[in-house]
């Protein structure tokens, strides 16, 4: 585990449709099924395979059945809010995409400093958060493969993506799906709990070895826009969730090299979306991307290798993209930028529940 900033590769560290099932905030139910088609030439896959001779109807079956799973954990995820989940497909089997909603309000997306800051002769930044109206678009530059949009107000949330089609064509989509759905003019400010504005300090060690404000960076230059993006980033997550207390911290064991990054805030999340993948269809031992839950901490991962049905669990190398744990008014989260912790989403679980104390105390 030698990359220094292993996010450019895997996943950007985001809150991306999560959120809080709201009681009492939940508007008018879904339909039972998404629309055929929507503008821009989208079309769910079923109707591309009915208006192509059949072309990938195995395929459609297929995604139908993973559609219903998904749809089945968002609502799980949102408190049994009202859940869809839907695939289309762009033209002429341009590009496919995943629809998703839920009648629950989520966060917009948070996409740290170290990610979205645009160093001195740096062309771009990884990623960076685009608007669009009322939708808003995570896109990753970087690999120009990963570009998801949502909308949210108090009663429906709407994500469409990732996928490799340009921002203000998923925003279109979203936006359509919307207005398809129901959604209105509602708030989009994130309801803050009473006690939300209690300060959140954090531990100074974790586990004993990694001291906070540590970084691997080489050049003092570098080491110091590093520092102030912690700042930027707790303020960053206190708007998102309507002003309440958050911090966010980087940790470093000088020893292994092990290299993390914290955030917390004072209100719950439901664990990050993670689509859903038959293992035994595709003839592999894992999905590719799977939470796995360690008592109340959920890690999100996936693995460098994909290994057959039937190989050896041994084989796996799972890396560990983020934990977290969240209960009504904190959430804590965790995730690994460098060094071979990565590979232990167990070791990173109990970190979580370690510093949980320290979060809550304030």
């Amino acid at each position: 585990m030698t990359s220094q900033f292993r996010t450019g590769t895997w996943l950007a560290v985001v809150f991306a449709g999560v959120a809080l099932m709201l009681t009492g905030c939940s508007a008018a139910s879904l339909p039972s099924a998404a629309p055929a088609k929507f503008p821009g030439d989208w079309s769910t896959l079923a109707q591309w395979s009915a208006d192509n001779d059949g072309q990938e109807a195995q395929n459609a079956e297929v995604s139908r059945n993973d559609n219903e799973t998904d749809a089945e954990q968002l609502s799980a995820d949102y408190d049994g809010a009202d859940a869809l989940a839907e695939t289309y497909v762009l033209g002429n089997y341009d590009s496919v995409i995943s629809l998703r909603a839920v009648t629950a309000q989520s966060p917009t997306y948070f996409v740290p400093s170290r990610l979205s800051d645009i160093p001195d002769g740096a062309s771009s930044a990884h990623t960076e958060v685009q608007e669009f109206g009322s939708t808003v678009c995570r896109v990753q530059l970087s690999t120009g493969a990963d570009t998801e949009c949502m909308r949210s107000d108090t009663g429906l949330t709407v994500w469409a993506g990732p996928a490799a089609v340009p921002a203000e064509d998923i925003a279109a989509l979203v936006d359509a799906a919307w207005e398809e759905f129901g959604g209105g003019a509602g708030s989009a400010d994130w309801p803050t709990e009473a006690g939300s504005e209690i300060s959140i300090v954090a531990p100074a060690t974790l586990g004993g070895a990694l001291e906070q404000g540590g970084t691997v960076a080489p050049a003092q230059a570098t080491r110091e826009r590093l520092a102030g993006y912690a700042e930027a980033d707790a303020q960053m997550l206190s708007e998102i969730y309507g002003g309440v207390a958050a911090t966010a911290s980087s940790y470093l064991d000088t020893d292994t090299g092990d290299y993390l990054e914290v955030t917390a805030v004072r209100a719950a999340t439901p664990p990050a979306y993670v689509r859903y993948e038959d293992a035994a269809r595709m003839e592999i031992l894992v999905p590719r991307q799977q939470r796995l839950e360690f008592g109340d901490v959920t890690c999100h991962i996936g693995y460098l290798t994909i290994v057959p049905a039937g190989g050896s669990r041994d084989d796996l190398e799972p890396i560990v993209q983020s934990c977290s744990r969240s209960e009504i008014d904190l959430t804590v989260r965790m995730d690994v930028i460098d060094g071979d912790i990565a590979t232990s989403p167990e070791v990173v679980a109990a970190l979580v529940d370690a510093a949980w104390p320290s979060f809550i105390e304030g």
